[in-house]
This record gives C-alpha cells, structure tokens and sequence, in this order.
C-alpha cells in the first residue's frame, strides 16, 4: 500500500531539515558554530546538538509506543514549527 501523502510530506520535511542542519554545520568554522549572541544564550553548535540529544531520546520512545499496536492509516496530518 502506498504511504498516505501526510506521510511523503512529513518525510520530505525531515529530509530537507537534515540537508538545512548539514549546509549549515558546515558552512561554518569551529568559533562561529560556538559562538554566543549573548552570555548565556545557545550558539548553533548547542542548538543543534539539543536537537540531536532530543531526536535520540524520542525516536525510540515513539517506536516503542507504536510497537504491538493496531495500526490504521491517518489520511492527513498537520505540520507546525516550534519557535524558540
């Protein structure tokens, strides 16, 4: 069975999130990727290794919740951004 279209968008919103994440963290050297606006604010370096640190913890808990359950198709979902 085919994935539902929610399902190709949300994937091909990952995959373009990954290759965002990727031209940056190498656009940039080591001292701009920890640099701080402020003291006390994230620089990009920890801002992307919080979301790495947060993708590790919920992508098992998600797999584990989804696992022996009864599985029926979503026929649409909606995407939102978080804003920090």
């Amino acid at each position: 069975m085919p994935l539902p279209a929610w399902s190709r968008r949300l994937i091909s919103e990952l995959d373009n999130a990954d290759r965002r994440v990727e031209r940056l963290a190498t656009s940039v050297n080591r001292a701009q990727l920890n640099w701080s606006p402020t003291p006390g604010a994230w620089s990009i370096g920890q801002c992307l290794q919080h979301l790495l640190i947060g993708n590790e913890i919920y992508r098992p808990a998600i797999r584990a919740s989804l696992e022996g359950r009864n599985h029926s198709q979503v026929h649409e979902m909606t995407l939102s951004r978080f804003s920090c």
